[in-house]
């Protein structure tokens, strides 16, 4: 199945051979990159963040998302080159899992936006709609991604006790989770978003599981 696809996210550990390899191989499958994820981000000396940013203008990509620890911030706020914009991730059990607090670290860095990622949203207990809302136009760039609600018990415990105590969320095929696909392209047509969409699935038969979340989305589309 041909998902017809031209533009991919590039994860940080693809271009393990350096940034001309993976350009090379996006331009062999026909592809340009999106953005360019670095993966996690947890102290202000990583190397990932200088490594993340030359990938990006090997790739000739406008966009950097990661995961990051809010001590890291300041530090990658001062090394965003220039033309590219760089987005914290929401991530269900890091520091910042919610737009409540996605927001905060973003008020003290106004150069650095948000990459909301939609799933981890739903496992943290969040509507992605309602996240939307939260950041408007601090959103740069979107992580599509079904996943099942958190159930109150499990947003009681909090986030740093529930990944040691309960089993890691495991992935929801698309349409038997909580995201309304639909009322996502509303709620980022009501804040002028204009920014990529990502689909995402990590279990098995990940093209069945994309397409969905395509069709869903142009239908979603057909109806605003």
């Amino acid at each position: 199945m041909s998902l017809g696809l031209s533009h991919v996210d590039v994860w940080l550990g693809h271009a393990g051979d350096g940034p001309d390899v993976a350009a090379r191989q996006l331009r062999e499958r026909g592809l340009e990159a999106a953005a360019v994820s670095s993966g996690g981000i947890y102290a202000p000396d990583s190397a990932v963040i200088p490594r993340g940013f030359e990938l990006a203008q090997a790739l000739g990509v406008a966009v950097v998302v990661a995961s990051v620890s809010p001590s890291a911030l300041e530090a990658i706020a001062d090394r965003v080159p220039a033309g590219v914009t760089f987005c914290v991730e929401n991530h269900w059990d890091h520091a910042l899992a919610t737009s409540r607090e996605v927001s905060a670290a973003l008020g003290q860095h106004p150069r650095i936006a948000a990459c909301l990622d939609t799933g981890h949203a739903l496992v943290a207990g969040e509507a992605p709609e309602r996240a939307v809302e939260a950041l408007g136009t601090r959103i740069q760039h979107v992580h599509l991604k079904d996943a099942a609600m958190a159930a109150p018990l499990e947003r009681l415990i909090g986030r740093r006790l529930r990944s040691r105590l309960l089993p890691r969320p495991a992935p929801v095929p698309p349409g038997e989770g909580a995201l309304d696909v639909a009322g996502m392209r509303r709620a980022l047509d009501a804040v002028g978003y204009q920014g990529a969409i990502a689909v995402e699935y990590e279990g098995n038969e990940p093209t069945a599981a994309l397409a969905f979340l395509l069709e869903a989305w142009a239908a979603a589309s057909r109806v605003a």
